[in-house]
């Protein structure tokens, strides 16, 4: 028969040392410093404001090409627009800026349909191509866009007015 020892046990030694070295692992761990670095940069949101829709006003064409009224000219089922989209843009100043417009727009009760769009930055002068423009020194821009109004041919077209979707995001 085996009797109780009163010297502690060995094993119940080594396993309560383990049992207090655990917890200090994690504590360990993290007393290793490592310094983070970083940046924040916060960006004006870009605003849009429609100063203006676009509007093309009592053509008196015909079949027989005549003029359109703002004395273009772009054939019989054509007119260009007499009053572009005005569109004001504000944000972050000199940020550079993409402008996303549709392919075509179609008019109030399908009398026609707006495409071959030109746009003009009052900041950079015509970016129709690049589709890109460029806030100023104080985060303003404006553009101006255009198109040509095609209508059944013959159709004569009174007041038209839309308003262009124009998507805005920085570069």
């Amino acid at each position: 028969m085996r009797m109780p020892c009163k010297t502690p046990n060995r094993a119940l030694i080594a396993s309560l040392g383990l049992i207090l070295v655990i917890p200090a692992g994690p504590v360990l761990a993290q007393s290793r410093g490592a310094t983070a670095t970083g940046a924040i940069q916060v960006e004006r949101a870009l605003t849009l404001s429609n100063v203006q829709s676009m509007s093309f006003v009592a053509t008196r064409r015909n079949v027989d090409e005549a003029a359109a009224p703002n004395g273009t000219n772009t054939g019989a089922d054509g007119d260009t627009s007499d009053a572009p989209a005005v569109i004001d843009i504000t944000g972050d100043p000199g940020r550079v800026y993409r402008i996303q417009l549709p392919a075509t727009i179609d008019t109030q009760l399908s009398e026609g349909v707006i495409s071959g769009f030109q746009v003009w930055s009052e900041t950079v002068g015509d970016v129709s191509k690049t589709m890109t423009g460029r806030l100023n020194a104080e985060g303003h821009d404006r553009l101006r866009i255009s198109g040509v109004l095609t209508t059944a041919h013959g159709m004569i077209i009174t007041d038209v007015q839309t308003a262009v979707p124009v998507n805005i995001d920085y570069e």
